[in-house]
């Protein structure tokens, strides 16, 4: 599967999530489904990443400079809908799609690299797993959330923070899979604690 080459479009577009590639172009998830990399010095659409069935919501950019997207578009109100259970990796220079990582059960939420250079993902059901892109492997399945995981924080310290649906934060030691310790809040806890002018992990 390849993007399709695009020398006119406008940058008008509905984003649901970007991110700035190595060579300056910028690519944006949106609605429609569709990755759109666009030429941030002349605005022109430079292609389209076709091969999601919802609502592109997530990017990180991968050490070799291949980008990876996730979709599913979260709602509070409404719930979840669209989007896949697969992870897409792509070559952002000549749009083609490269690597799919399957494992998860239901539709990934949020996506983070970690400095290991494997990438983490979770999803709405309830779990996070750790990837290797560049084996094309799952190397662990982080569980104890009760509720969809809708975001992630790599810590300074190496560990890794996830927030969920069920009001908590988690923190992990991703070498191991362990889980170190929760927060539980009567309402989504944020990520304020974990600032680094609040050192509370150490």
């Amino acid at each position: 599967m390849t993007g399709s080459l695009i020398t006119t479009s406008s940058m008008s577009v509905t984003s649901l999530a970007f991110i700035q590639l190595p060579n300056g172009n910028i690519a944006n998830g949106d609605w429609d489904h569709i990755i759109k990399i666009f030429n941030t010095t002349t605005g022109e659409l430079v292609f389209n990443l076709v091969g999601h069935t919802g609502p592109v919501n997530s990017f990180e950019l991968l050490a070799n400079g291949y980008l990876a997207s996730a979709s599913c578009y979260r709602d509070d109100n409404t719930g979840y809908y669209g989007g896949d259970e697969r992870i897409l990796i792509w070559d952002p220079n000549n749009g083609s799609l490269v690597q799919i990582l399957t494992g998860h059960t239901a539709f990934v939420l949020c996506l983070k690299l970690l400095n290991n250079g494997y990438l983490a993902s979770g999803a709405v059901e309830n779990t996070i797993k750790i990837w290797s892109p560049i084996n094309d492997s799952l190397i662990c399945t982080l569980t104890g959330h009760t509720g969809p995981v809708f975001e992630l924080l790599f810590l300074s310290n190496g560990n890794l923070a996830s927030r969920s649906n069920d009001k908590t934060i988690k923190v992990w030691n991703i070498t191991s899979g362990s889980l170190l310790y929760t927060i539980n809040g009567d309402v989504y806890p944020d990520w304020d604690m974990f600032k680094p002018s609040i050192n509370l992990i150490n």
